[in-house]
């Protein structure tokens, strides 16, 4: 469980990077969310780890951990529909049949 969270993390924390390599600048920052939810992913791996080494911490680190990755979920989704919207909202992007 550890790596998956630790390579969903850090996918959404190169979002960002890899949407300004391709040259996708937005007003708002749609992918800035995405980045969030992979801070928020790499928490939740980070409060599993503590809590299977210190066993008195345990249920304190579970509840850490569901908290953030709770969060990280919301950041994502929100930032892939804010994305999607973007996309469809730029002017020449071609994916409509009609013009904006």
């Amino acid at each position: 469980m550890y790596y998956e969270l630790i390579v969903l993390g850090l996918a959404c924390l190169g979002a960002p990077i890899c949407a300004r390599w391709a040259g996708f600048e937005t007003r708002r920052k749609p992918f800035d969310m995405v980045g969030a939810g992979g801070v928020f992913f790499l928490l939740g791996a980070s409060f599993s780890l503590a809590g299977s080494m210190f066993t008195s911490l345990m249920a304190f680190a579970n509840g850490l951990m569901m908290i953030s990755f709770v969060l990280g979920w919301i950041g994502l989704l929100v930032g892939a529909f804010w994305i999607t919207a973007e996309v469809f909202w730029e002017a020449d992007h071609g994916m409509l049949h009609n013009k904006m």
